[in-house]
């Protein structure tokens, strides 16, 4: 006796790749730039959520909001902030200023990578001498930078 064949549904699933980091943020006035950056990130898995803004002061205003007055609620700060240095009303160094007003949850939690569109030893300098830059890199951001960090 011949028996019959047996209809199965084959599911497949996405299974999404899993990234490195939890959150990063993107600060840049430059909406081509905040793009490629965020294409660049994205292509690489490094973050599960990327939050873009176009100026520091939104960027600021954002994780004032986090709230975040302890240990445990230091998941809620993005692991990396991506600044341009050179943006109008609040350049990046300003921007990094701005940080150390922050929670220390923040502060100690986040690495802030500043990017200038053109890298010069003067600005070089003066982004070394600031609390709490982790690092400093031409823009726009590509895939052999970002491996450095």
């Amino acid at each position: 006796m011949a028996s019959n064949p047996v209809n199965r549904k084959l599911v497949i699933s996405k299974v999404k790749p899993s990234t490195k980091y939890n959150s990063v943020i993107i600060v840049d006035d430059q909406e081509l730039d905040n793009w490629i950056t965020q294409k660049i990130l994205e292509a690489v898995n490094f973050s599960e959520n990327i939050h873009v803004y176009t100026s520091g002061e939104a960027a600021i205003e954002y994780l004032q909001g986090l709230n975040i007055n302890s240990q445990v609620s230091a998941s809620l700060a993005p692991d990396f902030i991506f600044v341009n240095t050179r943006m109008p009303q609040m350049s990046g160094i300003e921007f990094v200023k701005k940080m150390q007003e922050l929670p220390e949850a923040i502060r100690n939690h986040t690495k802030i990578v500043l990017m200038s569109p053109v890298p010069n030893p003067k600005e070089e300098a003066q982004v070394k001498s600031l609390k709490g830059v982790y690092k400093y890199l031409p823009k726009p951001l590509s895939i052999e930078a970002l491996e450095t960090l």
